[in-house]
């Protein structure tokens, strides 16, 4: 599990994981970038969100250990909380770089 998390930032950074974009590759250039950059602002928010969320329950559990092998509940959640801050800094700079694509789109339909 802690892997997964870890490694879901770099997947995403490098756009290999599984994306449902048939309809997507339909509109126009320009339309997608759109559409683009407001699932990242999305995935920011709800990244984001969820990273509050989980330095929320790891402050409030620190001295809460598992029922079976006695590890500090704080060990086992830390690799997620850090896999969903990292998913938001990757979500932030996607947010960013898509939104400096459509700037130059847009710069470029207006220099034809």
């Amino acid at each position: 599990v802690t892997m997964v998390f870890l490694s879901l930032s770099f997947i995403t950074r490098s756009d290999n994981h599984i994306r449902f974009d048939s309809l997507l590759l339909k509109l126009p250039k320009f339309a997608q970038s759109i559409v683009e950059i407001l699932i990242n602002i999305l995935s920011t928010f709800v990244f984001g969100v969820t990273t509050y969320s989980g330095i929320i329950v790891v402050m409030s559990n620190t001295n809460v250990k598992t029922a079976s092998l006695g590890i500090p509940f704080p060990l086992i959640s830390i690799p997620v909380l850090l896999g969903f801050f990292l998913m938001t800094i990757t979500y932030i700079y996607k947010t960013i770089s898509s939104t400096k694509d459509v700037i130059y789109i847009t710069n470029q339909n207006k220099k034809a």
